[in-house]
């Protein structure tokens, strides 16, 4: 699907009536575009997200984004970007964010391929925990991907754009087999166009966590259908190859979460729990390190050993000796 972004903000523009003055395009996507507003009245800026239905609109769709966005708006979590209004607006849905200053993952990215494990352990975190938030409330996110989340002043990862989920609704709903999100980073069931949970989010956020590591994404093809085909059957390159110097730990949560079955992954929740344990000091040890760590533990354990043999040999020598001398003295043991 192809946006008209010039037509698509005049349309805001003029459905808006001076409420809101529209500054300029923050990003397009494949349902829509996100626009930067000032609200003259509050003397601040938001983010403007704005879909344009496809066909129209119909009542029934339209009383279930509002729904689906009064369930939205209950998830309140700092790494994620609250939500001030949801509208229908000349046919336009449109979501009222809070603008975020800096950056997103993407753009982090772009500008250097690979994090180190640290940094990139922190923001995954950061987001497992917001998707934890969002799922226990029953909201699936379907597009998690590094343009939704942002970074702000202080590197903190912030997710956004929630629309894709209000726009889809139900799988039920929708035209059976058809895949919704981004190919790169859409987990198995979603390429195959089943329905999903949270662990979809998790997958997604898994991609997205390998593509941080490696400095490239796990699939890629010339095609979608090549993507979608390589999500479904194929397993990515072993991020230990790739980067030997990474964590055992961190690897092992990359590689649950990538799992082809979602009940071989862990749900928001878990994975987040998975990832706070690999962030702890020992855990982000390189292999390497790890193993020479160990093997110093039982060399100062052999040393030990091997000090205390020689304290107690030395003392039973010592003892003997005084065994004979009392006896070469004529003087009996008592």
């Amino acid at each position: 699907m192809t946006i008209d972004v010039a037509t698509l903000q005049a349309r805001l523009t003029a459905s808006l009536h001076g409420e809101l003055e529209v500054l300029g395009v923050l990003g397009v996507g494949g349902f829509g575009a996100v626009f930067r507003a000032h609200d003259p009245v509050l003397g601040r800026d938001v983010a403007i997200k704005v879909l344009d239905p496809v066909g129209g609109l119909s009542t029934e769709a339209r009383d279930r984004f509002l729904q689906e966005a009064r369930v939205v708006a209950t998830v309140e979590h700092p790494h994620i970007v609250p939500l001030y209004a949801a509208e229908v607006r000349d046919g336009l849905l449109c979501l009222t964010m809070r603008m975020v200053p800096g950056r997103s993952l993407a753009d982090r990215l772009a500008a250097e391929p690979r994090l180190e494990p640290g940094e990139a352990l922190r923001v995954a975190h950061e987001v497992a925990q917001a998707l934890a938030a969002a799922h226990a409330r029953g909201v699936v996110h379907r597009d998690v991907k590094p343009e939704n989340i942002l970074l702000d002043a202080d590197g903190h990862a912030i997710v956004t754009d929630f629309g894709i989920s209000l726009v889809t609704g139900r799988e039920s709903e929708r035209t059976p087999g058809m895949a919704i999100g981004t190919p790169q980073y859409l987990s198995p069931e979603q390429a195959l166009g089943e329905e999903v949970d949270g662990r979809a989010d998790v997958y997604s956020l898994g991609v997205a966590l390998y593509e941080m590591l490696a400095g490239r994404l796990p699939f890629t093809a010339t095609t979608t259908a090549g993507i979608l085909a390589k999500q479904i059957l194929e397993t990515p390159p072993a991020l230990g190859t790739l980067r030997p110097e990474l964590p055992t730990a961190l690897v092992a949560a990359v590689e649950h979460a990538m799992a082809k079955a979602p009940s071989a992954r862990p749900d928001g929740k878990a994975f987040a729990a998975e990832l706070a344990a690999a962030r702890t000091p020992e855990a982000l040890l390189a292999p390497a390190v790890v193993k020479r760590k160990r093997r110093w533990r039982r060399i100062r354990l052999m040393a030990v050993i091997g000090v205390t043999a020689a304290i107690a040999l030395g003392f039973g020598f010592w003892v003997i000796v005084q065994l004979f001398r009392g006896f070469s003295g004529g003087v009996l043991p008592t």
